[in-house]
């Protein structure tokens, strides 16, 4: 297994962030930003059974301080896995308020019970 990570960002993409280097940056809020859209993302896109996958808020060194974005771990070596973290990076939400889509629940098949005629 080789991990690997992809960025996704703080906030989604069309949410202001706390900016590393601006005079206001506060740690403490940016971490709790990159806490909640690691649950947003955990929500809208679990790694299907037996695909390996999370997210984790990992930290970057920056130039102004530490900088910190939730990333996507997968393992390199799989296919499923490489597949669930694209497809992650390729539909991230735009606003905390984004929903995933409702999937259709899979229909059990019914077994055809016999028919009792004397009853």
């Amino acid at each position: 297994m080789t991990l690997d990570y992809l960025t996704l960002g703080p906030v989604p993409f069309d949410e202001e962030c706390q900016g590393v280097g601006m005079p206001d940056y506060d740690l403490a809020k940016a971490m709790a930003e990159c806490k909640r859209y690691r649950r947003l993302l955990e929500e809208l896109f679990p790694p299907p059974e037996g695909v390996y996958g999370y997210f984790k808020t990992n930290a970057f060194p920056h130039d102004f301080a530490t900088y910190h974005e939730v990333c996507a771990i997968f393992d390199a070596d799989d296919e499923a896995s490489c597949a669930w973290a694209f497809d992650v990076e390729n539909s991230l939400p735009a606003t905390w308020d984004d929903r995933p889509v409702s999937k259709p629940r899979r229909q059990e098949p019914t077994e055809s019970l016999p028919v009792d005629a004397e009853a």
